[in-house]
């Protein structure tokens, strides 16, 4: 795959192994005198190919996240900012209550339908991880279906899907 950096403009190719394919990575520009920290979600197996090429943003520190619906006919406009942990997403319900409960007439959404996960990983950034808990219906991030369980690293500006309802993911950085 061919990557080029968005601050130097320096293009090179990386390979990745099949195990990455749908996962966000980081690594440096392979230009020695620009060095900066590059993050990508690697494409799914089947569309990478010798004319891809991923610009990257320069890495700032993330702060903190959050989810924000798409108002639509059935949801109206709410926002919900993720914790470190796990954070359940679903319909409200009495009887199975998510940790991010949707006040929707959406009956597409499961009353516990994923999940986000909200980490320092090992090199102390924040990073976000969205899995889908068995839901009737599926969760779609940017209009890709997960798999049952299949957990994919969240990426700022992330549209996630589950039902008729639309979320985008939204990080905020250190100035």
């Amino acid at each position: 795959m061919n990557i080029q950096c968005n601050e130097c403009k320096h293009n090179f190719e990386m390979k990745f192994p099949p195990d990455v394919a749908g996962k966000k990575v980081k690594f440096k520009c392979k230009n020695k005198s620009c060095n900066s920290n590059i993050e990508i979600r690697v494409p799914k197996s089947g569309s990478i190919d010798k004319s891809t090429i991923l610009t990257s943003t320069k890495h700032k520190e993330i702060i903190s996240a959050r989810i924000e619906l798409v108002p639509n006919q059935l949801t109206g406009q709410m926002r919900f900012v993720l914790k470190e942990g796990t954070m359940t997403i679903g319909r409200k319900s009495e009887n199975r209550k998510a940790d991010i409960q949707l006040i929707t007439d959406d009956s597409d959404i499961s009353r516990i339908h994923c999940s986000i996960r909200t980490f320092k990983d090992p090199l102390g950034t924040l990073s976000f991880v969205l899995k889908d808990l068995k839901s009737k219906n599926g969760v779609f991030l940017n209009e890709e279906k997960l798999a049952d369980s299949e957990e994919l690293f969240l990426i700022d500006g992330d549209a996630i899907r589950l039902g008729n309802t639309t979320f985008l993911f939204i990080t905020e950085h250190k100035s």
